[in-house]
């Protein structure tokens, strides 16, 4: 049926025919048709349309659309499979975590009961009730593990609104030691992981490509600023190799709004060799 087409486009199923999420997924019926055709087709009858030499394109014309973002496809495939597959969304703050020293959930020591800093995406939320309010039982995804952390009335009601399975979490949490050895999760606080982070970057250093045409990449980056009554000042502090291949410093202070995706921009460059947020320590 069509829902199994646009579950396996979503899952990313069809990337060796088409790398196209979002595409394949809107031609599902397409992909109907197509099994329909290629079944009933006694003189074809060895060769489907997961075979190697099919190529929809060539085959049918599929709409022309720009496929979803790395967040949007993997969020779609875990709402798919129901879980992360081909990467995982912390992967992008990954180095900031590093620099922070937040750990990976499952690298916890749960022998402690101290209070940790944890990054993770919200997978299930189970709401119950109990003498003192409502709270919640929340699955948590880190990059290697799942994890149950529990949000008891007071925080559960001021944030309940940030706990949308898909969203990327900052939670501070104690490790409480259960009477049959268990381990318990509680939650102090949260927020959400880019909004944290942005908070926590004082500025960048920016690393370019020798290829790259300063002058051009500078002018670029202007253009791309925004300014609105969110953004604030971020020094920027950007290094390339001149001429005669001496290093060279130019700093600059621009207006982000949102310096964690903007750093994510610039990951995405290829005339960006890498960047660092400076954390404010």
């Amino acid at each position: 049926s069509r829902s199994h087409y646009e579950n396996l486009a979503l899952a990313g199923a069809f990337n060796s025919v088409n790398s196209n999420r979002k595409q394949t997924f809107m031609s599902a019926q397409v992909l109907v048709d197509l099994s329909i055709t290629s079944s009933g087709d006694k003189h074809n009858q060895q060769e489907n349309i997961f075979g190697d030499s099919i190529n929809l394109n060539e085959i049918w014309k599929l709409p022309n659309i720009d496929d979803w973002n790395e967040k949007e496809k993997l969020e779609k495939e875990r709402n798919s499979l129901g879980f992360y597959y081909s990467g995982h969304p912390l992967n992008y703050s990954k180095s900031i975590l590093d620099e922070l020293g937040i750990n990976d959930i499952s690298k916890i020591n749960l022998n402690t009961d101290a209070i940790v800093d944890i990054a993770g995406v919200v997978v299930q939320v189970n709401e119950r009730s109990s003498r003192n309010g409502r709270f919640a039982r929340v699955v948590i995804s880190s990059i290697k593990s799942l994890e149950e952390v529990i949000i008891y009335s007071d925080i559960y009601n001021e944030k309940k609104e940030l706990l949308v399975p898909g969203n990327e979490l900052y939670l501070k949490i104690t490790i409480m030691k259960e009477d049959n050895g268990a381990n318990r999760l509680l939650v102090r606080d949260l927020w959400l992981l880019e909004s944290r982070l942005n908070k926590l970057i004082s500025s960048f250093e920016i690393n370019l490509n020798d290829n790259c045409k300063i002058n051009n990449f500078i002018r670029d980056l202007k253009l791309n600023m925004t300014s609105d009554n969110k953004s604030r000042k971020y020094p920027l502090h950007i290094i390339f190799n001149d001429q005669d291949s001496n290093i060279v410093t130019i700093e600059t202070i621009q207006n982000l709004s949102s310096p964690f995706s903007f750093k994510e921009r610039l990951e995405n460059s290829d005339e960006v060799l890498s960047v660092r947020a400076v954390i404010k320590t």
